[in-house]
Formats: C-alpha cells, sequence, structure tokens
C-alpha cells in the first residue's frame, strides 16, 4: 500500500467504522453521526424533567414540554363574576388551572355568575369564611354595603359608561335634532327624553348612577330631592313601556317584530358596552348613544378581595395568580372584546367605529354630598311596612290634567314607582275601597302584607303587587266611598302586627270624600285613632293621605293623618302626585 492509501476497513464493521487518513480528522459515516445525535437528544430529555424543575421550581408551570405532575390535592379560588363578563373571566381562569402552588397542590379556578345585589346579600348571612376569594362586580359602589366580608379592591377589569340610549330615528327627530350638534345636560335629558326608562335602581347600578348624576346637575338640594323622586316614579306610570332590564329595553328597539316603531322608542339609562353587545347581535344596529354634556358616571368593574385574612397562605398565592391571570394583557384584550374600556376610560371597545374616543367622567360627588344623597333615600332604604289602601270609586277614572292618564292610573303608577324603590325586607300589603267591597266592609284585601322579596306563585310579592295595581281599574265600583272606616280598620291591622324595627304606615289615595257612608263620622274617626295611639304609644301607626284632584278634602284628610302623626297632601297634576309621594313615603315616623 502507498503512503497515502486509507487504513483497511474490518469487514465485520463493514462501512461504518470513520475513514482515516493520516494528519487528518476521522470522518464518521452520516449514519452513525445521525445515530449518536438521537442517543443525546434522548439523554437530554430524559433528564431535563428531573434536573430543570430542582434547579428552577417554577420551570414545570412555565415550560410547555413538561407534563404537569400528578396533583394529589388542589386549592381551590373561588370567583364570583357579574354576568356581563363572567364567560370571560372563567375563560382567563381555564389559562391558569392546574398551575403547582408552593404547598405541592394545583390551582382549581371557579367561576360562579351571580347579580351583585345577591352578592351583597350573601354577605349580610355568610361569615367571611365562606366568602369567595375574588369578586369581579360591575360597580364599586356596592362595596359599601359588604358589612360582613372585609374587602380590598386590587384592580379593574375594564370600564363603561352610563349613557342614555335610543334608536337613531328618534334622536333625529325634530324634537330632539339639536341634540346631534350639541350634548344635552342630565337635566335637559330627563325633563325632554320621553318616554325614559331606568332599570330598577333596587337591583341595577346604572340606574341609580345616573339618579346620582341628575341629583348632582339638579343642584343637590331639596329641589334635587323632588327631581330624582319625580323621574323614578314617572318611569312607572302606566304610559311608560315597562321592560324587567335595560337589556330588554334595547332590545324591544331593534326588533322589529315586537311593533315599536323607531320613532316610538324610549330612551333608555343603560351603558355603552350594553348599547354595543346589542347593535352587534343585531342586523339593523339603530341604537344611537346620548353621552351628557357634564360627563357620565362609570361602571368600573372593581376586582376585589374578599375575606382575606380568613385565607391560609396557599389560598393567598392561589388568588394572586388568578388576580395575574385577569390583569393581563390577555384579561385586557378580552374586556375591550366584550365592548368596555380600559380603566381609565379610553380606548374604545375593540372594533365599534363611530364611538368617541375618550368619554368624559363625571367628578364623582364629595363624601359629604354622596353621603347626603345616601341619607336622603336612605329613609326609602330603611325597612317599611304599610297597607297601601286605593280609592277605586267611579271618580277616579277622572283624567290628570296635562295628562293622558286617569286619576287611578297616575295614582296606581306613583304607587308602583315609590315600591320600587323600597328595599326587598319591606313589607307591604294592598286594599282597594270605594263603598261596598267586601259585604259589609268598604275595602278588600288584594294581597296581604308580606316582605316584598317572599316568593310568591312563582315570583315575589313586588312582582304580585305590581300586577294588582296595574289591573286596578277592573275594580271601579259606585256608590261612594267608605274613607274613615277604611283608614281605621288598616290601622288596625298594621298595629296588630306592628314591625318595631320598621316605619309603620298607611298609606291612601283618594279623590273625594267619606261619601254615602254613615257607618263613621269624620270626629268619631279622630276620637277613635288618638285613643287608640295613646293606648299603644309603642306602636305608632301613622297614616299618610293624598288627596288626588279639586274634589279631595284636604281638611278631613289632615285631621285624620294629624291624629295618628301623619300627613296630608294635595296633588292636582301628576308631577304633583310625584313630588308629594316620595316626601309622603320619605318621612319616618
Amino acid at each position: 500500500m502507498g503512503r497515502h492509501s486509507p487504513v483497511r476497513r474490518d469487514k465485520r464493521l463493514g462501512s461504518l467504522l470513520p475513514t482515516m487518513r493520516p494528519g487528518r480528522p476521522a470522518r464518521y459515516h452520516p449514519a452513525l453521526t445521525a445515530t449518536g445525535a438521537a442517543v443525546s437528544v434522548m439523554v437530554v430529555a430524559f433528564c431535563l424533567p428531573f434536573v430543570i424543575p430542582a434547579a428552577f421550581p417554577g420551570a414545570r408551570d412555565a415550560l410547555l414540554w413538561f407534563a404537569p405532575a400528578r396533583c394529589e390535592r388542589t386549592t381551590v379560588v373561588e370567583v364570583v363574576a357579574v354576568p356581563a363578563v363572567r364567560a370571560a373571566v372563567e375563560q382567563l381562569g381555564g389559562t391558569i388551572e392546574g398551575r403547582h402552588l408552593d404547598d405541592g397542590s394545583c390551582l382549581s379556578v371557579r367561576v360562579r355568575e351571580q347579580d351583585p345585589a345577591d352578592t351583597v346579600e350573601s354577605s349580610i348571612v355568610l361569615p367571611p369564611s365562606r366568602a369567595p376569594q375574588l369578586w369581579v362586580g360591575d360597580s364599586s359602589l356596592w362595596l359599601a354595603h359588604l358589612t360582613r366580608w372585609k374587602e380590598r379592591t386590587v384592580s379593574s377589569f375594564g370600564t363603561t359608561p352610563v349613557i342614555m340610549v335610543s334608536s337613531g330615528t328618534t334622536l333625529n327627530s325634530p324634537r330632539n335634532r339639536s341634540w346631534t350638534s350639541a350634548a344635552p345636560g342630565w337635566i335637559d335629558l330627563f325633563q325632554r327624553a320621553q318616554p325614559v326608562s331606568i332599570p330598577d335602581v333596587s337591583g341595577s347600578v346604572q340606574g341609580q348612577l345616573a339618579l346620582i348624576a341628575l341629583w348632582q346637575a339638579a343642584g343637590k338640594g331639596a329641589s334635587a330631592d323632588r327631581a330624582v323622586a319625580a323621574v323614578t316614579i314617572s318611569t312607572r306610570m302606566p304610559t311608560t313601556p315597562q321592560f324587567a332590564s335595560d337589556g330588554d329595553a334595547l332590545s324591544a328597539i331593534v326588533n322589529p317584530a315586537n311593533g315599536l316603531d323607531d320613532s316610538q322608542a324610549p330612551f333608555v339609562v343603560t351603558t355603552e358596552q350594553a348599547m354595543v353587545a346589542i347593535n352587534r347581535n343585531s342586523m339593523r344596529g339603530v341604537l344611537a348613544p346620548l353621552y351628557p354634556s357634564e360627563g357620565s358616571p362609570f361602571l368600573d368593574f372593581p376586582i376585589v378581595r374578599l375575606a382575606e385574612e380568613s385565607q391560609d397562605e396557599p389560598h393567598r398565592q392561589a388568588t394572586n395568580l388568578v388576580i395575574a391571570a385577569l390583569t393581563s394583557s390577555q384579561a385586557k384584550a378580552a374586556a375591550r372584546a366584550l365592548g368596555l374600556r380600559d380603566p381609565a376610560g379610553g380606548q374604545p371597545p375593540a372594533n365599534r367605529r363611530g364611538l368617541p374616543a375618550r368619554v368624559r367622567r363625571l367628578t364623582p360627588p364629595s363624601t359629604v354630598d354622596l353621603t347626603r344623597f345616601l341619607t336622603r333615600f336612605a329613609t326609602l332604604d330603611a325597612p317599611h311596612q304599610m297597607i297601601v289602601a286605593m280609592d277605586v270609586s267611579t271618580s277616579m277614572l277622572v283624567k290628570v290634567p296635562g295628562s293622558t292618564a286617569t286619576r287611578l292610573q297616575a295614582a296606581t303608577g306613583a304607587a308602583i314607582g315609590v315600591g320600587e324603590m323600597l328595599p326587598p325586607t319591606s313589607c307591604v300589603g294592598l286594599w282597594a275601597f270605594a263603598l261596598t267591597m267586601n259585604g259589609t266592609k268598604p275595602y278588600r284585601e288584594l294581597s296581604r302584607v308580606a316582605p316584598l322579596k317572599a316568593p310568591e306563585n312563582g315570583v315575589t310579592h313586588r312582582d304580585v303587587l305590581r300586577r294588582r295595581l296595574q289591573s286596578m281599574g277592573q275594580l271601579i265600583t259606585g256608590g261612594g266611598t267608605g274613607l274613615y272606616v277604611t283608614i281605621v280598620d288598616a290601622v288596625r291591622t298594621l298595629r296588630a302586627d306592628y314591625d318595631p324595627r320598621a316605619a309603620n304606615a298607611v298609606v291612601v289615595f283618594t279623590d273625594g270624600v267619606n261619601e254615602n257612608d254613615p257607618r263613621m263620622t269624620l270626629g268619631q274617626t279622630v276620637t277613635i285613632l288618638k285613643q287608640e295611639a295613646a293606648a299603644a304609644p309603642d306602636r305608632p301607626v301613622r297614616v299618610v293621605a293624598i288627596g288626588m284632584g279639586p274634589g279631595a278634602d284636604v281638611q278631613a284628610l289632615q285631621a285624620v293623618a294629624d291624629a295618628t302623626g301623619g300627613s296630608a297632601y294635595q296633588a292636582r297634576t301628576a308631577q304633583e302626585l310625584e313630588q308629594v309621594l316620595f316626601d309622603a313615603i320619605s318621612r319616618r315616623a
């Protein structure tokens, strides 16, 4: 062999041995090279799951190729979210499901949908140890009502302004056309936008925020109190379309099958997010917004830690992970997709052209002013026990001046409006009276005195009262009015079942006098009421008498009311009725 001849190969190894040449590195066969690489990868893959997690404890959850370790136990984080964001919160929680915690357990995120009013009620009855770890509400306004659970707001999921919404046709009508060039204020909106639909203020924070905005714009004094009361009551009048929620009202505008012409569309107090959602799901997309000139209050969708002091360290760590997921860039994108703005109120919802880049935020009332507002309306929020006695004599069918409603319709509408402002713990009964309604009695009990929240035939007692008030016209009876007997018996009924925690009152609506009923005179009525009140000083029941129209005997009503420490009013118009009824109910003995 020559000097440059290759080394002879071993026949048993065939061509797998390297080719050797003097002064040159060995060249391996490609097959052997690939085999070696494969073996190396297998060794590395085998060692990584043991070496890296030991050196870097968080690597198993951070690196995707590691199979999750088996969990012997879980640490559950319960999140309660309002319906508007529940799906997004649940999806974000799923991105960290099974994450390993320092104590060896695995994270489990359970998201439950709940209206904020129900969450507040849960906080009244459940101890801190049974509180959810997180609450994503719709407004920080609810937080003051979480009496048993200590709360700490950590962030905001997003924001949306409270605005007025109607159809484009309504906004462009001759009556409202000026609003397209210059934004109206809150007072102008509530006075000129007819009819107005406001969500039930007992369970809807956007309705409460709109009323606070009106109260601020009206000067925050006695006239502002009356303006708020008048708006609240007028929205429950029979001439105003009634909807279960602002979402239902918006859907009725865009749905041509409901028979509601665009030009007849109501103005709905709602949020920008709700409008965006309805327009997105409608082929017509007819909803148009009005942003009041003073600015809008905002729903801020707070992310709130609850009862943190009662949680152990694994739950605190797990809750921190959920908060991180709910405040991530992915969460911000999810909020915009839902129709929310960023926490600062800018950055309009994703792909929603025509919305302003930024909405002016209404300066919230000072702590002193807000306390005054809440104190003024807290009398309505405090417990009441009352019987509403409604005159159904034929004269109640007379039209109210300046309105298309009859006296009876105006009275029942006002009663429904104030009833919507009462808390669910209030107890209310309903009577109708004329001359003869139930045998020898001039009245009939239409609904017993019961808590407004009490279940009754698949609905609440509040719902039953509303329906019976709305159908009161079917009970119209002629012949006269047994006013005095009705008042005395109603006072006795409440005193027999007196509630010391509540304001006990009989609220009487009538447009006349004690007519064709010789069973009791005014003098006898006053004497009986005074004597029975003196005999039971620890069980006061006051009479609130509201005379409707010019024919009401206001002097007689005042004498009866004075005998019980109550009050009497005369309401000639629907506007006066709204104001006096709010004033009457908000006064407590």
